[in-house]
């Protein structure tokens, strides 16, 4: 322990090191201290459109996004219409990002949920791995009941 002066008129503090033993942790980078990315959670279903149903590969679950998100590849891919949508800002990752923006009526059935969710996604150019981002809109109308283990 080392004694550290703190400035006139302040007490004095004392600071030392705590030595632990015997520490496991869940290594997900080179440092496990330092998190540059968390791990994502994601979920399979299927994904109603123009009266078809199409399987998913991956739907992320971010309960930080303020809208539903549908890929624009997988749209391409499925060749769905959409409509023009007049706002052209939205937030992305904290940023303003202005775009033509265009929208899809979805009804998405997770994995585990007996009821589908229907809302209108933004079609938007999101990681190639996943075919649609739930957000919060999704959390707050369906109420899922998640196993985080």
């Amino acid at each position: 322990t080392t004694s550290v002066n703190e400035g006139p008129g302040v007490a004095k503090s004392v600071t030392g090191t705590t030595k632990i033993e015997n520490i496991s942790l869940n290594v997900l980078s080179e440092n496990p201290l330092v998190y540059k990315s968390r791990p994502l959670f994601a979920v399979s279903g299927e994904i109603h459109a123009a009266e078809k149903a199409f399987p998913t590969r991956q739907m992320l679950l971010d309960c930080g996004t303020t809208t539903i998100y549908v890929s624009s590849r997988w749209v391409a891919e499925h060749q769905l219409q959409t409509t023009q949508f007049s706002d052209k800002t939205i937030r992305v990752d904290n940023k303003i990002v202005e775009s033509e923006l265009e929208v899809l009526p979805l009804e998405i059935q997770v994995s585990g949920l007996d009821e589908a969710y229907k809302c209108v996604a933004v079609v938007y150019a999101i990681p190639d791995e996943f075919d649609c981002i739930l957000g919060i809109p999704f959390f707050q109308d369906m109420q899922p009941q998640i196993d985080w283990r």
